[in-house]
């Protein structure tokens, strides 16, 4: 990645990153959640930038599990790293009047796999990785360990 890219793509995601904070402070966090997410990279600017937005997506999910670790109630957080980063989310998931489902089984999701590429060395202990095939498309599963 040469640096004028880099450089745009850090200002990027810094303003994407400040946008997710900022409606993660307004999230009332003892309501419920009916798989609600945010995506880091919203406006589908940095595929090529991988690494930076796995980087990004995992520190939003740090920060989301932070902001829910006092709640009572049960809930689910967890992110997706996709092959199309526009695609790659932190979601929140609890009980709730929808009838969805809580708590989610991540159905086809096959745990302690490889991690891919943009995630190597990216994850602390405390959480797994998982994969799931949707089309042709691989999706990652990173949640906290049970």
């Amino acid at each position: 990645m040469d640096r004028r890219f880099r450089k745009k793509m850090e200002g990027y995601l810094a303003r994407r990153e400040r946008i997710a904070l900022n409606t993660f402070a307004k999230l009332d966090i003892t309501s419920w959640f009916d798989f609600w997410h945010e995506h880091p990279d919203f406006d589908l600017k940095a595929n090529r930038a991988k690494k930076m937005v796995a980087t990004l997506t995992y520190s939003l999910l740090k920060e989301m599990e932070r902001l829910v670790s006092e709640r009572t109630e049960p809930i689910q957080v967890w992110a997706t790293l996709c092959e199309n980063t526009g695609d790659n989310a932190i979601f929140v998931h609890s009980p709730n009047p929808n009838g969805t489902s809580f708590p989610y089984s991540f159905e086809g999701v096959e745990w302690g796999v490889e991690v891919p590429p943009e995630a190597v060395g990216l994850l602390d202990q405390a959480h797994e990785i998982g994969k799931a095939k949707y089309q042709d498309e691989a999706v990652y599963y990173i949640r906290h360990q049970a």
